[in-house]
């Protein structure tokens, strides 16, 4: 990463920044599905162009950044062999046009673009709350489409939901589903807080992103939270402060009827309940089991993994959303990049006892998405920054 000091450039109107939201989160959102005619592979690879050639001008591409990229191409070259199937050599793709651009970014590009998705943020959290109260007291959806993997999307008012149960809603806001906006909104706040940014925002993001009824979200906060204790003596105010606010919440979803009706079925249920979809366990235990010597090293099945079919209408069991799901559908040798990054953050986060970036990964456990599209760039450039040295020298705390 360019070491480069902040210049009178790196403005709200710098191109860079604006492209990095475009390619992290607005690229992938439903909004752009709906509203876009191109894929978003092509606007990811067009942006991700497009970031490199303007960098390109203060400082080129370092050697590792390239060797990198070379060795995890020869690698995809052994699964592509083995099935014969060419589609292997594209999956390192947008992990590779990640890693040139994160080696070329400036601190004060990154900087703004934190920025931007900090007050972008809070635009659409105050909007996910206007659209679940009126969803709340009978409003109806106003717009429905399908998101690119077929699913329902719908318009309340303010906000997206693909979740809807009777009046209560899971919104999303601009993004396909209300956990891909709580994973742009917890890596804004992690990259937040090692740039120094208000911590009052910060807490505001987090808070209102409990909206979205993620349980990635409530544990990614626990260390946020766990941070925030590391660093800071707390005072007997805040100590109070906190365990009011605690044993407030804890008797409001314990003695009252409905709201703990809701939390049971927004939070717990969801953890092994199969008629949501989302039986995260089970699905880790049907990866495990489909893995043998050729799955390891080259995946289960070229169809399933090249998406030229559905995995499920080929017999295979959901092992989707775990930290084995890429190494049984793509085996070790196109998946290495993940693991990679695991690896690597927990070497820089463990001697330092990193929570923030320990939570960080906390999240790539159940959205393992380091090989796509905008989600690969969004990750490595959150854990860049918050694996890094502290960058409050290098980026001004006094911007939001």
């Amino acid at each position: 990463m360019s070491s480069s000091a902040p210049t009178a450039s790196a403005n709200w109107w710098s191109l860079t920044p604006w492209l990095l939201f475009f390619c992290t989160v607005f690229g992938d959102s439903a909004v752009a599905f709906a509203l876009i005619p191109i894929p978003r592979s092509y606007l990811f690879i067009l942006g991700s162009f497009a970031i490199i050639a303007i960098q390109a001008k203060s400082g080129w591409i370092n050697h590792k950044a390239w060797v990198l990229s070379l060795f995890l191409m020869a690698l995809a070259f052994f699964p592509a062999v083995y099935w014969p199937e060419p589609h292997f050599f594209l999956f390192p793709i947008y992990f590779i046009l990640s890693i040139l651009i994160v080696s070329i970014l400036d601190r004060a590009s990154i900087g703004r673009y934190v920025d931007i998705l900090s007050w972008l943020a809070v635009i659409i959290l105050i909007g996910a709350f206007i659209g679940t109260l009126y969803a709340y007291f009978g409003g109806s959806a106003l717009y429905t489409f399908a998101n690119e993997d077929g699913r329902t999307n719908q318009l309340f008012l303010t906000t997206l939901t693909n979740f809807q149960v009777g009046n209560l809603i899971r919104p999303s806001g601009i993004s396909d589903e209300p956990g891909a906006l709580s994973f742009w909104l917890c890596c804004t706040a992690a990259m937040r807080h090692h740039l120094g940014r208000d911590k009052r925002l910060t807490w505001v993001i987090l808070i209102a992103g409990f909206i979205t009824f993620s349980v990635a979200h409530m544990l990614f906060v626990a260390f946020y939270t766990l941070e925030t204790l590391k660093q800071y003596r707390l005072t007997i105010r805040s100590i109070v402060i906190v365990v009011a606010v605690a044993t407030g919440i804890f008797l409001i979803f314990y003695f009252v009827p409905a709201f703990q009706d809701m939390f049971s079925f927004l939070f717990l249920d969801r953890l092994g309940d199969r008629n949501l979809g989302e039986d995260r366990s089970g699905a880790m235990q049907h990866a495990y089991s489909y893995l043998n010597e050729s799955s390891f090293f080259y995946g289960i099945d070229p169809e399933c993994a090249t998406g030229a079919a559905n995995c499920m209408e080929r017999g295979y069991k959901l092992f989707g959303e775990n930290p084995l799901a890429l190494l049984t559908k793509w085996g070790i040798f196109t998946a290495l990049p993940y693991y990679l990054v695991m690896i690597y953050g927990l070497i820089k986060a463990i001697p330092r006892a990193n929570f923030v970036l320990l939570g960080v990964l906390m999240l790539l456990l159940q959205r393992p998405n380091t090989m796509s599209v905008c989600y690969s760039l969004l990750i490595l450039v959150t854990i860049f920054v918050v694996a890094g040295r502290s960058a409050r020298d290098d980026v001004p705390a006094r911007n939001p």
